[in-house]
């Protein structure tokens, strides 16, 4: 039984951004089992305020040589086109990330910044490794020396700020305001802290920096990128589109736009659309796990598995601990049929007790799905019907307090009708096949028997050797085939038992006609009479 379309599809938390790099918000796909919202999805909300990280880490150009450190592609670093100082060191920190090397890495451009202190991007690449090593403190030292080794680069500005999201961000945000204002350029400072209110959850302000950057350049796409966001968040989706529409003229290439374009095409419903912009956002900058994660979904909406599956361990290589997209993994093993596979990720999810109370309810739901619709240990065992009953009411119990609980209720229940029932017709086809087995061997037993006994009996009978037995055993076993050899055997035995006619001898009918002496004679003297 296989029932693809119940695949629950949890898409993670995502935001977009204004400029810089990635942050979050939330929004996501109820993955909706037959059509109905299953209480533990990911809410459909996409308010940007919403403070779960999504760091992006070296995005764009972040090195000297035109290439940053940058996870899941190849290595295209051309060290040569940095000249300075620290070439050596430069060129060897890219060899060893190339590698995928972090630890190696910074040695070099450390030693590499130390040499060449006012490269800002140097300093950046050495602060995106000391975060990807989960060192939060020397990461955020190295964003801060990157952005005033030179406060026109502002994307160690943007990095600094995510790394204090969600929990630090409130307390850090005068310490950001004063290393905003370093910068000289109005545009760039003003687009920071658009971008920095709209985390906050400040839409206000964050429409007034962004209307402010207009001013100074009224064909600025960050700014337009910005008031776009705001427009999604409040579901003005058409004044969203048109205002990316517009900046795409000016800045195609720009891959938080296509993020945002393709949220939204994908809020909207348009699939395509979706996949296209998000495409777009990823060829431009690789490192976005949330928008690989949501082009795993639409692949898997179309039952692209083999993609979906791509997509996810691209993103899970960015971000390792990006758990509903981890629960997505699954769901693309699913789609492929790789059972076991599935099951390992979701027992690995289970396992966890730091997961959020949705991502949970998802885990629980999603395995009760699988060992329903698959034969995951491939043993044909009814006791996985039961498994999924389990963790059915499992799940049933998890979102007792939910508001929809009826509606879940309603749902599940019908699954674990549907899972009692499989588990009886797959009981009776069990036992009719045991059935059909046990009267299979009795057959071959009784067969071998038969052969046995007909195999003795041709013994018994080229042992007498006499045509009597021979026509006892061919009555008792009389030639079935051609294939039939020990009873073609005995009948040729028999035959060559039989009497034969004597050698030379004349059959009587054939045999001339003697005329008798007075025949002959008679006939002479009627010849002498004339």
């Amino acid at each position: 039984m296989k029932k693809l379309n119940k695949i629950f599809i949890l898409i993670a938390l995502f935001s977009f951004v204004s400029c810089g790099t990635a942050s979050t918000a939330s929004s996501s796909d109820s993955g909706k089992p037959e059509g109905s919202k299953v209480e533990g999805a990911a809410v459909e909300n996409s308010e940007t305020s919403s403070k779960q990280r999504e760091s992006e880490g070296a995005s764009e150009n972040t090195a000297t040589g035109n290439n940053g450190a940058k996870d899941d592609r190849e290595p295209n670093y051309d060290g040569g086109k940095y000249v300075g100082p620290a070439a050596a060191d430069f060129e060897e920190g890219l060899h060893a990330y190339s590698e995928g090397g972090c630890e190696k890495a910074v040695k070099s451009w450390r030693s590499a910044f130390d040499k060449d202190p006012k490269n800002a991007q140097i300093a950046f690449n050495t602060a995106v490794c000391f975060e990807r090593m989960k060192n939060k403190a020397d990461a955020a030292a190295w964003y801060e020396k990157a952005y005033l080794a030179d406060n026109s680069f502002t994307k160690p500005l943007y990095n600094l700020a995510l790394l204090y999201m969600p929990a630090q961000i409130k307390e850090k945000e005068g310490y950001l305001m004063q290393l905003a204002e370093k910068n000289a350029d109005v545009v760039e400072k003003y687009n920071f802290i658009a971008w920095l209110n709209l985390q906050l959850g400040r839409s206000d302000e964050a429409e007034k920096y962004a209307k402010m950057v207009l001013k100074e350049d009224e064909q600025n796409a960050e700014a337009v990128i910005s008031l776009a966001t705001l427009y999604f968040n409040k579901k003005m989706y058409e004044l969203a589109e048109s205002a990316l529409e517009t900046a795409e003229k000016w800045d195609p290439d720009n891959f938080r736009l296509q993020r945002l374009y393709g949220f939204l095409l994908y809020r909207t419903g348009d699939a395509k659309g979706a996949t296209t912009h998000l495409m777009k956002s990823v060829k431009a900058n690789p490192d976005q796990p949330e928008v690989r994660n949501i082009l795993a979904v639409l692949a898997m909406k179309i039952e692209d598995y083999s993609t979906a599956k791509e997509q996810l361990e691209a993103a899970l290589k960015i971000k390792d601990n990006f758990w509903s997209a981890k629960l997505n993994l699954a769901l693309a093993y699913k789609g492929l049929e790789d059972y076991k596979n599935a099951a390992v990720v979701i027992d690995e999810l289970e396992a966890r007790n730091d997961l959020p109370e949705t991502l949970r309810n998802s885990v629980i739901f999603n395995k009760a799905l699988l060992y329903l619709d698959a034969d995951v240990n491939s043993d044909k065992n009814p006791a996985r019907f039961d498994t999924a009953v389990k963790y059915f009411n499992e799940y049933l119990k998890l979102i007792a307090k939910s508001k929809n609980f009826k509606e879940q209720k309603a749902l599940v229940d019908g699954y674990i009708k549907e899972a009692n029932t499989e588990k009886k017709k797959l009981e009776f086809a069990l036992a009719a096949k045991a059935k059909a087995e046990k009267r299979k061997q009795a057959q071959e037993a009784e067969a071998k028997q038969f052969q046995l006994n007909k195999e003795a009996a041709f013994k018994k009978a080229e042992e007498a050797g006499t045509a009597e037995a021979w026509s006892k055993y061919l009555e008792e076993y009389p030639v079935v085939d051609e294939n039939d050899t020990l009873s073609l055997s005995a009948k040729a035995k028999l035959e060559a038992l039989k009497p034969q006619p004597a050698e030379n001898q004349t059959p009587a009918e054939s045999v001339p006609e003697q005329k008798t002496e007075e025949q002959s004679g008679g006939a002479e003297e009627n010849v002498e009479a004339k």
